[in-house]
């Protein structure tokens, strides 16, 4: 069982790579792309919808674990493909984050 407390840390993990991650002195394309899941992952952060999920559930394992992976994938990222990649890697996690939001797989809660 995974918590609500464990996916809003792996999502403010993400931010945390996010923020310290970016270059602007990279290319023109990476830069619009990472600026473009920092405000993705900003609009998500902001949801009312985090408010009332639930404190555990099975449904946010592999959330956070897909958080965890682009993580890593942006901090390992080495040159220009392996970055492109972990910003896709990081844009579906949050997508799977804001399904989440969407759907409450498990009913909410109000603690």
């Amino acid at each position: 069982m995974a918590s609500r407390h464990e996916l809003q840390g792996a999502f403010a993990s993400l931010a945390d790579i996010l923020r310290d991650g970016f270059d602007p002195s990279a290319e023109q394309d990476l830069r619009e792309r990472w600026l473009g899941m920092t405000v993705y992952h900003a609009l998500v952060a902001r949801r009312r919808e985090w408010l009332s999920l639930a404190r555990d559930c099975d449904a946010y394992a592999p959330v956070i674990a897909q958080l965890g992976a682009a993580a890593t994938a942006l901090q390992t990222a080495c040159d220009l493909q392996q970055t492109l990649t972990a910003l896709e890697l990081g844009k579906a996690a949050i997508a799977l984050v804001e399904g989440v939001l969407d759907t409450d797989p498990c009913g909410g809660g109000t603690d």
